[in-house]
């Protein structure tokens, strides 16, 4: 393996793929755009994305899903209520209140159903006191309120006296209030051990790790900032020609600016320096498998990219993002490719993805944690990524571990590859599923005689496993690529807003 200056470019013996240090550099400042890109602080970004919409566990406020649980245990007492004097006036006696007063202090089990607002009342007064008042997180008190409603229910129906003359006859509210009353009940139940629940554990979750690991990163940004860089960089490319004496043949030089150097130097200096905690010597045996992986992976997203025979799933232009689908038998399942235009230069954008891949956090619900397990070189390493929950609670979180590297393809396009691997330092937990990624990515392309937009495909190959059926979760991922595509557009207007008025 030769150590080259980094001013110098590196071809590899595959001959379809430039690994420089100044393509790096030129990519992690995209010709001095990465500045501008970036001249509005980070703070501003999260504050309009994530951070508002978030609770804080340490605030001493109750989270918005607990305030929309308790709104709607609210809605439960007046909802049975209003119902119940509903009924009770459609009884036809005269004058109204004696109906009211039969209801209320003549009460009997078998024609009266003011006891529905007494049960509504006593799990309005139980759940405030537990979760309201107390903030419990437990699921115990709204399983005993749910189970003693369904059981009084279930001996109500069998009692009362539906078609009684004295109660109006067959009143058809006598029907809905106890109906409504069983449904409202359930409702709260899915509510808290779907929603409230799972959401404020995922938040702490996500304080948490946001306390233990991103301050530290954040501070060695802000003091690296005023550090002394060495310029004299070197870097170890991938896959070298051994015993070549002439580096030139291997060459190709890439001329900068000044200034752009020094923005992209000073870019590429603060990554490594703030992964140094988690890069670690990768062995040549480790080294042979990765490439081994990636080759497959590249050859593999390459092929998908050129690949007919793609079915429309859902989506009308490519400004909205258009979803397709095809059952390809070597990795049976079916196969996602997302296709759309956004409103930035190919290697602006790939770059901006690349180096930012570990922030997508602030700005995508979807992922709630995403770093870097090792960096093996410059342009390849191992992530961690989890993937919240969905479909209400129904599909629990997955974690994956994937290999990913970024590269220039044939000076037409750029790549992002990835695909599952293993790592010592990340094995499978009971706490979350371990997904598994095959052979997929992000492309990069110029949109036709429009060099400053860019057409963004990604190739999805995942298999999430658990216990769900591969059918369900097919047809869900249209829906959930979708909202990832407007959430990445959205991204980055803004970005683009922010650059314009930094300008």
């Amino acid at each position: 393996m030769k150590y080259i200056k980094s001013e110098k470019s590196v071809q590899t013996d595959r001959g379809d793929m430039v690994y420089s240090q100044s393509a790096m550099d030129r990519t992690q400042s995209g010709v001095s755009t990465r500045t501008n890109y970036y001249s509005i602080p980070d703070e501003s970004h999260s504050q309009s994305q994530s951070l508002s919409r978030e609770w804080d566990p340490q605030g001493g406020k109750m989270s918005p899903a607990r305030r929309t649980f308790c709104l709607f245990t609210t809605f439960d007492l007046i909802l049975t209520f209003i119902l119940w004097v509903i009924y009770t006036q459609l009884i036809g006696k005269t004058p109204i209140w004696k109906a009211f007063e039969d209801q209320v202090f003549n009460y009997t089990f078998q024609a009266s159903l003011f006891d529905t607002v007494m049960i509504s009342t006593a799990r309005f007064t139980f759940i405030m006191l537990a979760y309201a008042l107390f903030r419990i997180s437990h699921w115990w008190v709204i399983a005993i309120s749910t189970s003693m409603t369904c059981i009084y229910l279930l001996f109500k129906c069998f009692l009362f006296e539906f078609n009684d003359s004295l109660l109006g006859g067959k009143n058809p509210l006598s029907y809905i209030v106890l109906i409504v009353c069983f449904v409202l009940a359930w409702i709260e139940t899915w509510m808290l051990d779907f929603k409230v629940v799972p959401t404020e554990k995922r938040l702490r979750h996500r304080t948490h790790h946001s306390d233990d690991e991103r301050e530290p990163l954040l501070s060695h940004q802000r003091s690296d900032r005023y550090s002394v860089e060495d310029t004299r960089e070197f870097y170890s490319p991938v896959n070298t020609p051994e015993g070549s004496e002439d580096e030139g043949d291997h060459l190709h030089g890439v001329q900068h600016g000044h200034s752009t150097h020094h923005h992209n130097h000073h870019h590429h200096h603060r990554r490594h320096h703030d992964q140094s905690s988690i890069t670690s010597s990768t062995s040549r045996k480790d080294a042979e498998h990765y490439n081994q992986l990636l080759d497959e992976a590249k050859s593999a997203l390459l092929e998908m990219i050129s690949m007919d025979g793609w079915k429309l799933e859902t989506g009308k232009n490519l400004q909205e993002g258009i979803i397709y689908s095809q059952n390809i038998k070597k990795f049976g399942r079916k196969i996602f490719k997302l296709q759309g235009v956004i409103d930035m230069a190919p290697h602006d954008l790939w770059q901006d993805m690349v180096n930012t891949l570990n922030d997508s956090p602030k700005w995508n619900p979807t992922i709630l944690e995403s770093r870097p397990l090792q960096v093996v070189d410059d342009c390849t390493e191992i992530t961690y990524n989890i993937a919240a929950e969905g479909a209400g609670g129904l599909v629990s979180a997955r974690d994956f571990v994937s290999l990913r590297q970024w590269m220039c393809y044939n000076n037409s396009m750029y790549l992002s590859v990835s695909i599952s691997t293993t790592h010592s330092d990340m094995p499978p937990t009971k706490k979350y599923v371990r997904g598994d990624n095959g052979p997929g990515g992000w492309v990069f392309e110029s949109v036709e005689n429009e060099p400053d937009r860019c057409l963004f495909t990604w190739i999805v190959n995942t298999n999430l496993k658990g216990w769900l059926p591969q059918a369900a979760i097919d047809q869900a991922m249209s829906g959930v690529l979708v909202s990832y595509f407007k959430l990445l557009v959205d991204h980055y207007k803004e970005i683009i807003a922010q650059r314009t008025n930094g300008l």
